[in-house]
């Protein structure tokens, strides 16, 4: 999230729910870098996933796969 500008980002786990739930708040301040990073990042995202076939087991490297990690505590397989 800091890719897109955000500051302050938080990130906790929800309470009572399955492992890798969690909750993520954040402050983003509307500026033209900030908005151009907002479209960016996603679509550095999207292409990390369209490159890793369906089902296979190579790491995931993207930013969520290591929010999920931490969150977890676990790598990915």
């Amino acid at each position: 999230m800091g890719g897109t500008g955000a500051i302050n980002v938080r990130i906790r786990s929800k309470p009572n729910a399955l492992p890798g739930h969690f909750v993520v708040s954040s402050v983003w301040a509307c500026s033209e870098q900030n908005l151009g990073a907002l479209k960016q990042v996603p679509e550095e995202e999207r292409a990390l996933y369209r490159k890793r076939p369906i089902g296979s087991c190579t790491p995931d490297r993207s930013k969520v796969g290591a929010i999920r990690q931490w969150v977890t505590g676990r790598a990915s397989a």
